[in-house]
């Protein structure tokens, strides 16, 4: 399932995004850090209903090019600008994880219609819970990626993909070359810098779950999910009341990643009625 990287260009951002399938239009917002190959193997599974458009966000992993220092505010824009330019007819989102909470930062603010809206295992910040473990989980990834990626930028490319094929292959079916090389092509490209700003400026963020109303939206995390994750999402299934909140059994933060045939059918089910 290959496809070409396209580029949008929405204002001074030159964004980057993949688009996989035929039929309604869903698009997806990555996590963090993480650029949109996160879908790849729920969309082997659903891309024959649905025509999915994965974004890159800037400074994460991926091709998408921007001369900002990225805060929630401003790549809200971008997301919301890119979807306007893209398409003027009806459309989905889901937004997984960081995804999620750019999706509900949107929706807050008025920037974007969705027909429906997905948050998979999604966190906010808001008013009526205390500060909590989002900057420790963005500083541990930060950590992670920092310390890995000169060993990225030095070793063979086609001997990382062949290590990294070797331990995919413990965990799922998707065992394509091609897919290890473009995201291990586009971690090249993570600006920590810019991300290490962004954990600053999204731990001070607080979105207004009640400003969110008239939506379609499905909720679904794992029941291993991280546990400020799991807070929330009970939190935001008591404020949305007529909103399917879906918790997967042994299922851990990266499910849709390593797990896709667990909320494949509830999103296939949520999309199609």
């Amino acid at each position: 399932m290959k496809t070409d990287e396209n580029f949008l260009t929405v204002g001074s951002n030159s964004i980057s995004y993949k688009e996989y399938g035929q039929g309604e239009l869903v698009f997806c917002l990555p996590p963090f850090l993480a650029s949109n190959l996160s879908f790849y193997p729920l969309i082997n599974l659903l891309q024959s209903k649905y025509k999915f458009v994965c974004l890159d966000l800037p400074a994460f992993g991926g091709y998408s090019k921007s001369a900002m220092i990225p805060n929630p505010d401003n790549l809200t824009r971008i997301v919301s600008n890119f979807i306007h330019q893209y398409t003027q007819d009806s459309y989905d989102i889901l937004g997984y994880s960081f995804g999620g909470f750019l999706l509900l930062n949107a929706l807050e603010k008025q920037l974007i219609h969705p027909h429906k809206s997905i948050l998979v295992s999604t966190f906010y910040k808001g008013g009526d819970i205390p500060p909590r473990k989002v900057e420790k989980l963005f500083y541990s990834t930060y950590s992670f990626i920092k310390q890995f990626q000169p060993t990225i930028n030095i070793i063979n490319h086609g001997f990382i993909a062949g290590l990294e094929l070797y331990h995919i292959r413990k965990f799922m079916k998707y065992k394509s070359v091609d897919i290890i090389n473009d995201y291990y092509s586009g971690m090249r490209n993570t600006d920590l810098n810019a991300c290490y700003n962004l954990i600053k400026t999204t731990n001070k963020k607080q979105i207004n779950l009640s400003s969110i109303t008239n939506q379609e939206i499905l909720l679904l995390n794992g029941d291993k999910d991280i546990e400020f994750v799991i807070e929330d999402m009970n939190i935001m299934a008591n404020k949305f009341h007529s909103a399917p909140h879906i918790t997967l059994k042994n299922t851990r933060h990266s499910h849709l990643f390593f797990k896709p045939e667990s909320s494949a059918p509830y999103i296939d089910s949520f999309l199609s009625f």
